[in-house]
């Protein structure tokens, strides 16, 4: 009994492994390989009973094998697809082939069969929609989409001619669906034509066309003007839309209830992570807190970076030594060449990785050993500036967004309670800058103060204080850019606004360039209109 048992699963086997070799082999024939359609021409004509007849002609451009070509109509706003007929076209030849038709969503699937290998073809494809027409009282109204192209294949051209039961005159009135750049206009021979060309991603081809209801005497009737139907339509519209209201009033009552609950636990249990660390509760704080960068300062205070903080990080660098700006410009009063060097051993420094990448960065502006400002400002207008801001960005985030600045409580991001201690701190400094007396002032050490008091919005404050005190013998020729009036009012001023206008610039434009500019058709996705589907190869 084994015996004969293992003798049947070796024959099933065997026959299981010789299946795909009996198989003949156009059913077999797989496809591989790109393809194209050159164009599609689509004439669509609508008749006394509403019905339309559908003639459409798709010439594919094959490189590689194929076994076929697959067109989905979507049949929603009709009574469904009818008379259905193929043929293919290779030159002068033409034969009918082999086609099935498949139901899917909303419509049909036309799968045509024709094996196809580096060639041209053209695949005709005749059908009848019916009752694509709704008649009203006062007139009748198609809207229908012919061609919409799901696939995303490669479509250089589409053309549709539309033809009414009677000859177009000034009571027809239409307009054309899908992207900006179509074109809706009437041919010579009294027909709608509408084209598309070079057809992206879900792009489609439709017209939206009114004409007098006397032209149809079946089709679906409607017993009231197109106004008054679409003031029902809207009204019912509105009463479901009140109803989903109160339904999301219901649900967001809840969620608003357990959001309250979750969040006052989340509240206590913050309050009581805190209430354990003496924080610092004076009005003002006389030095700076810490030595931070003042990017992370920004950070600590919840800030978004911007051209602003990153103005202070370069001023920084030159606080560490890192930077020396060249002093003639700045003796001279000659803005135009204020300019630094980087010192080579940036190692000796013991940076944070967003300095270390911001002296990087700023190497990439170096002409002679020097980097000049207005080069930078130059190049603010520029994608290498924006993607390299961007970075320096995400580096100060990730660098700030560590166990030791931030805590995890119930689900909440917060700072530790060192670094909302620091925070607290910074807060009474930017108090202390924004008050401080002409003593107080001349305490400071200003040498480290002014990149903080930039991301602190303070730089106003040490400006008119630095020239109103007038500490220091000549505030305009003193060599220490840091008391220097006339650099830090350039520094932070002007040349803060011009980078950033320029790099503002550069985003605005980026923005208007993914804006389209076309015109005529109408720019919609096809909301409200029948018909749809697209064509592909297999």
């Amino acid at each position: 009994m084994r015996i004969i048992k293992k003798v049947f699963y070796f024959l099933f086997l065997f026959v299981f492994v010789l299946i795909p070799f009996c198989i003949p082999q156009k059913a077999a024939f797989a496809a591989s390989g790109t393809y194209s359609i050159s164009q599609i021409n689509i004439n669509a004509s609508v008749n006394e009973s509403g019905d339309m007849s559908v003639t459409e002609d798709y010439t594919y451009l094959f490189t590689g094998s194929f076994n076929g070509i697959k067109r989905d109509i979507e049949t929603n706003g009709s009574a469904g697809l009818y008379d259905v007929s193929v043929q293919v076209a290779k030159g002068s030849e033409i034969e009918t082939p082999k086609f099935e038709i498949n139901n899917i969503n909303n419509g049909k699937e036309i799968k045509i069969y024709s094996a196809s290998k580096n060639e041209t073809k053209d695949f005709i494809i005749n059908y009848k929609i019916k009752n694509v027409v709704t008649k009203y009282s006062d007139l009748a109204e198609l809207k229908w989409i012919f061609y919409k192209n799901e696939s995303n294949v490669t479509t250089n051209k589409a053309t549709v001619y539309l033809s009414l039961p009677k000859n177009i005159d000034s009571s027809v009135k239409y307009s054309g669906e899908g992207p900006k750049r179509g074109t809706i206009s009437l041919d010579g021979n009294n027909r709608i034509k509408l084209q598309l060309n070079d057809l992206g991603d879900n792009d489609i081809i439709g017209a939206s066309v009114t004409f007098p209801p006397t032209w149809i005497n079946s089709s679906r009737s409607i017993n009231m003007s197109k106004a008054s139907y679409d003031t029902m339509i809207k009204r019912q519209k509105i009463i479901k839309a009140l109803a989903i209201v109160v339904l999301l009033a219901l649900i967001v009552g809840l969620i608003l209830i357990v959001i309250y609950t979750s969040g006052r636990k989340r509240r206590n249990a913050i309050k009581a992570y805190r209430e354990n660390y003496v924080f610092y509760n004076g009005e003002y704080y006389s030095e700076l807190p810490s030595n931070l960068p003042p990017e992370f300062v920004a950070m600590l205070m919840d800030k978004v970076l911007g051209i602003n903080e990153l103005m202070a990080s370069i001023l920084n660098l030159a606080n560490k030594g890192v930077i020396n700006f060249n002093q003639d410009p700045i003796s001279n009063h000659n803005y135009k060449m204020l300019c630094f060097t980087i010192n080579t051993h940036i190692q000796d420094y013991n940076l944070y990785e967003s300095e270390h990448y911001l002296v990087t960065w700023l190497k990439t502006y170096c002409k002679n050993n020097l980097v000049y400002l207005s080069d930078i400002k130059d190049n603010a207008d520029k994608s290498k500036f924006s993607d390299k801001f961007t970075e320096w960005k995400n580096i100060t985030q990730k660098e700030t967004n560590t166990p030791e600045f931030h805590i995890s409580i119930l689900g909440k991001s917060i700072l530790t309670n060192k670094y909302e201690d620091e925070r607290i701190k910074w807060l009474a400094f930017k108090s202390y800058l924004r008050d401080s007396n002409h003593t107080e002032f001349a305490s400071l050490k200003l040498n480290t103060v002014m990149p903080y008091a930039i991301v602190l919005n303070e730089s106003a404050t040490m400006l008119k204080n630095l020239k109103q005190y007038n500490i220091y013998d000549d505030i305009s020729l003193n060599n220490n850019i840091f008391i220097n009036y006339w650099f830090l009012n350039y520094f932070t001023c002007m040349y803060y606004e011009e980078i950033n206008k320029h790099y503002n610039d550069y985003v605005n434009n980026s923005d208007n360039n993914n804006t389209n500019s076309f015109n005529n058709f109408s720019d919609g996705s096809g909301g409200g209109f029948g018909g749809g589907g697209g064509s592909s190869a297999f």
